[in-house]
């Protein structure tokens, strides 16, 4: 109709639905999550998480062993 590429169409229909905030709610929120779930399984995030939890649980070996007199 408008001479419009796939993508610009994909576009156009999500400016429309702009127009509903729960729609965008819906959308934004499914985005989130998605980044979310990429984010907590990238390499770069696991290798500081194990470098977290190594300094944590070491800290605790070097200290002394408390004794009460």
């Amino acid at each position: 109709m408008l001479g419009l590429s796939p993508r610009a169409w994909e576009h156009l229909q999500t400016l429309m639905q702009l127009s509903d905030p729960r729609q965008m709610q819906r959308r934004l929120l499914a985005d989130m999550r998605a980044l979310m779930a990429d984010y907590v399984r990238s390499p770069a995030f696991l290798a500081l998480m194990r470098a977290s939890l190594r300094t944590m649980t070491s800290s605790t070996q070097m200290m002394p062993p408390f004794r009460s007199r």
